[in-house]
């Protein structure tokens, strides 16, 4: 082996030299061979092999903790999140279900005049109403339903006291009730007509109906004393409490329009001990308030004997 003087090895530190086919790499005490592997001689550094990289594991890299990043980068990862967060809760609050607190006696005892905190569904009961939304069409459909029969009209109007007695709501009942129209005898919040705030009544009547009025209410509506009869228009509902003696509704603001609507009511949320479930029917039947609330006639009714009935009218007709 050659011997390196230290003249030879100040001539290599800014490059290589070959001596008996070993290189002297600049920068280090070691030797390497051009013909076989390095050959480290005290040196903390080896020359790389072409298969180094793939032999040897690649190490995940490791992200920087949560409380290290900057105030700006924490508020990057929380914003888009919390945004995605309160537009979820605006779209269910607004297009399909909340919840509030119901006060007041006109709906009592469907409803306690405190503490009252209900379920509501926004998205079908705004969509369309049973029938129809036009007087004409709900005209044609309650003809459809009545058949052939001239002399008796089928009405399946059920008070809901006899509804939770006779009949208690089953899991296809419902269903039925979320994903139906709005119909007679649901419970509908609404805001009210000539005042700030929201109300929750239920629905007597719907486009085409005829309400029957005292001549108080006549009057109250600028009709003629010789009509009695308030046929609703079309896009309106007729709405009152199930505590007629103590309740201010359309008996004394006229029809509600439908865009007034917020939701139909679903069930009890607060409080847990009462029935949770509301059905869909006529007021409870109340012996101090019999006869207070509103005669509302069908749609296409034209003096015929009404039958209430909540079953099916070929049922009722094998009966007799």
């Amino acid at each position: 082996m050659q011997r390196i003087t230290p003249t030879a090895l100040l001539r290599t530190t800014s490059r290589g030299s070959r001596s008996n086919g070993k290189f002297l790499h600049p920068g280090n005490n070691c030797l390497v061979s051009c013909k076989g592997r390095p050959k480290r001689q005290n040196a903390t550094y080896h020359s790389p092999s072409p298969t180094s990289n793939l032999s040897q594991p690649v190490l995940p890299h490791s992200s920087p903790s949560y409380e290290s990043l900057s105030l700006s980068s924490k508020f990057w990862i929380i914003a888009p999140r919390a945004i995605l967060a309160a537009g979820w809760v605006y779209v269910v609050r607004e297009y399909c279900f909340d919840f509030t607190q119901c006060e007041g006696p006109s709906m009592y005892p469907t409803l306690e005049p405190f503490g009252e905190i209900i379920l509501l569904e926004k998205f079908w009961c705004r969509r369309a109403m049973a029938g129809g939304s036009t007087g004409k069409s709900r005209i044609r459909y309650a003809q459809q339903q009545q058949g052939e029969e001239q002399a008796v009209w089928w009405e399946p109007k059920i008070s809901v006291t006899e509804l939770n007695r006779h009949q208690p709501l089953s899991l296809w009942g419902k269903l039925q009730h979320l994903f139906s129209p709005l119909s007679v005898g649901d419970l509908v919040a609404t805001w009210h007509p000539h005042r700030p705030g929201m109300i929750c009544k239920r629905i007597l009547g719907l486009p085409g109906d005829q309400v029957l009025l005292s001549r108080e209410q006549a009057e109250r509506f600028n009709l003629p004393l010789h009509q009695r009869l308030l046929v609703i228009p079309d896009g309106n509902l007729w709405l009152e409490g199930d505590n007629p003696l103590n309740s201010s509704d359309s008996r004394d603001y006229g029809p509600v329009p439908t865009e007034l609507v917020i939701g139909r009511v679903l069930l009890r949320l607060w409080p847990i001990r009462k029935r949770p479930w509301f059905c869909r029917g006529e007021p409870p039947v109340l012996p101090h308030t019999y006869g207070a609330e509103s005669t509302v006639l069908p749609a296409g009714y034209q003096g015929q004997t009404i039958v209430r009935s909540i079953e099916p009218q070929s049922t009722i007709r094998n009966k007799q």
